[in-house]
């Protein structure tokens, strides 16, 4: 009987004990320092994305348990130190785990692991990350050499890395009208790309939209308007006058390669409704035609219209 007692009583103290190593444990009591000074752990950090991180720290003592502080902050330009939740974070066995989260994309970052949060050099362990590079996006798009019937996307990314992109073009006349059958699609290892639109209609406004996805959606879209050009007259000159007769010369701007029909008019000042004279309009093709205009009364001002 009295062994048997011994026994339980033995069964006992050895709850005892395990139930006071649990609770020495448990988060809230302090890590002590080691004698190593920054030899004490070593930090990781590991599964970097756009926006996380893990941050992995292993101490030297592969007992240890406890919290411990941390905070981190970007490096160029310095930024301030930020801790998000959870601070302090717990250790178990001598290893902590946790996350960083919403984080800047291409960004370095300085983090700073400390025993008692007052993160001096003899307490604390310091690692630099970089997170990766922001996806390519196409930040803007304008139309440049915009002719009648053609116009050139230029197309601007961000973020472009060096590996070759798709990039997917379409447009139409206004949000009422469908959009153009197929992307047009190009490709470019750059920060830029170029396309050019054709058998487009003279004087008619465009919506033109350019992406990295021929789904266009709006993260990775930008759009812009252009109208085509249309024949208008530039500049009028008269040359050769005399007392009765004088050259009118018209010079086209954006002609187009058909054929286009100038009309003129003119009269003696101050012109009037009924005192407008009309020449036969000319068809030119070309960027420049002339009318000669005789039977005018001598020292007289008039008034030319083209």
């Amino acid at each position: 009987m009295n062994h048997l007692y011994d026994l339980r009583i033995g069964a006992a103290l050895a709850v005892l004990v395990i139930a006071v190593s649990v609770f020495i444990g448990w988060p809230g009591m302090p890590l002590p320092a080691l004698a190593n000074g920054d030899d004490w752990g070593m930090v990781e950090v590991t599964e970097v994305t756009k926006t996380e991180a893990k941050v992995k720290i292993t101490f030297v003592d592969d007992t240890a348990t406890g919290l411990v502080h941390w905070r981190f902050r970007i490096t160029m330009p310095e930024g301030q130190w930020l801790p998000l939740p959870p601070d302090p974070v717990s250790v178990f066995g001598g290893l902590s785990v946790f996350s960083i989260a919403r984080l800047s994309p291409g960004t370095e970052y300085e983090l700073q692991v400390s025993l008692d949060g007052t993160f001096l050099e003899s307490d604390t362990l310091s690692k630099n990350f970089t997170t990766l590079s922001p996806d390519p996006s196409v930040s803007e798009v304008i139309v440049e050499k915009v002719t009648l019937t053609e116009g050139t996307v230029v197309i601007t990314i961000a973020n472009p890395g060096t590996s070759y992109k798709t990039v997917y073009v379409r447009y139409r006349t206004d949000d009422s009208q469908p959009w153009s059958d197929l992307p047009i699609n190009t490709t470019t290892s750059t920060g830029t790309a170029t396309k050019t639109l054709l058998s487009l209609n003279p004087g008619t406004q465009y919506e033109v939209e350019a992406s990295l996805g021929n789904g266009f959606l709006a993260t990775e879209t930008a759009s812009t308007t252009f109208t085509t050009l249309i024949p208008r007259v530039s500049s009028v000159s008269l040359e050769d006058v005399t007392t009765s007769k004088a050259t009118v010369k018209v010079t086209i701007a954006e002609p187009g390669p058909g054929e286009n029909k100038v009309h003129l008019r003119y009269s003696i000042v101050p012109s009037t409704q009924t005192t407008w004279i009309m020449p036969p309009p000319k068809s030119v093709v070309g960027d420049a035609t002339a009318f000669a205009l005789t039977g005018l009364a001598p020292n007289s001002e008039y008034e030319v219209q083209v």
